[in-house]
């Protein structure tokens, strides 16, 4: 495993955003191919495969991941993966390792899982992720944390520390379309009564849940701060690249962070544990 930390993360984000044109022209087709059978089974909660300007978040994220571990047999678990999407990508990129975790099946994920060759590990305890413990270099949260505590008998602090659990000492635990508190498209959807995430985060939150479950924070930055409405108008005037190069510049920029949609978290186990 290669040593990670802070700088590495925020260069290898630099390369990959100057990249990001030829990593989403080549995960257009995968996007295709998930959406042929979403159409064909009119299967529901695909926004973020529909719509490019938010499908972009996947190819960007898991390069990241690439450039910083590029070993084929780093061990992946997609946590909450729905239909697997992030799984096949992570595959695409040449991880020979990279399990799907799901509590619920969603309705027709066994063609998801069939066309792509999805490997998926199921379980039962919304607090507790039925793997041993150390089987993983990385776990992976892409818009999961958030619905924990929504049926009321998830646990934020005790998922997160089985998420230590189940990591390699060292292992890297990756969030991305973490809500924040201050998204004024949350608080817009809210007041119009439309959907929105009933828990959000704030920067001190989600730092201080990690380190209780005893990570330490290697990276937090912000994605998403144009409304997906807003982004959609002005594409294809403006390429889906462009933009999001764009849209996470003004994300990050002092003070506009503030009101960014989305948190991107990479949060490390200790190498050594200290459990008795």
């Amino acid at each position: 495993m290669p040593p990670i930390n802070s700088e590495a993360i925020s260069r290898a984000l630099r390369e990959v955003l100057s990249d990001i044109p030829r990593i989403f022209e080549d995960a257009e087709p995968l996007r295709h191919a998930f959406m042929e059978i979403v159409e064909a089974h009119h299967v529901p909660y695909t926004d973020n495969l529909r719509h490019p300007d938010l499908w972009i978040v996947y190819p960007c994220f898991t390069a990241l991941i690439k450039k910083l571990y590029p070993s084929p047999s780093t061990t992946i678990l997609d946590w909450g993966g729905l239909y697997g999407h992030v799984t096949t990508l992570l595959k695409g990129i040449g991880y020979e390792t990279v399990h799907n975790y799901l509590l619920n099946i969603p309705k027709d994920y066994e063609i998801f899982q069939q066309n792509f060759r999805i490997e998926t590990r199921y379980g039962q305890d919304p607090n507790y992720i039925d793997v041993p413990d150390a089987s993983y270099d990385l776990v992976i949260s892409s818009g999961v944390l958030e619905h924990v505590r929504e049926d009321g008998k998830g646990n934020e602090d005790l998922i997160l520390t089985d998420i230590e659990r189940v990591l390699k000492p060292g292992g890297t635990f990756w969030i991305w379309y973490l809500p924040s508190k201050y998204s004024p498209s949350e608080s817009i959807n809210r007041l119009a009564g439309q959907w929105h995430h009933t828990y959000l985060y704030s920067k001190h939150q989600i730092i201080s849940s990690l380190q209780r479950a005893g990570f330490k924070i290697l990276h937090l930055s912000h994605h998403g701060f144009f409304p997906g409405a807003l982004k959609r108008r002005l594409t294809p005037a403006v390429s889906v690249p462009t933009l999001f190069k764009v849209d996470t510049s003004l994300a990050n920029f002092p003070l506009l962070r503030l009101f960014a949609a989305n948190f991107l978290v990479v949060a490390q186990k200790r190498e050594t544990s200290s459990a008795p």
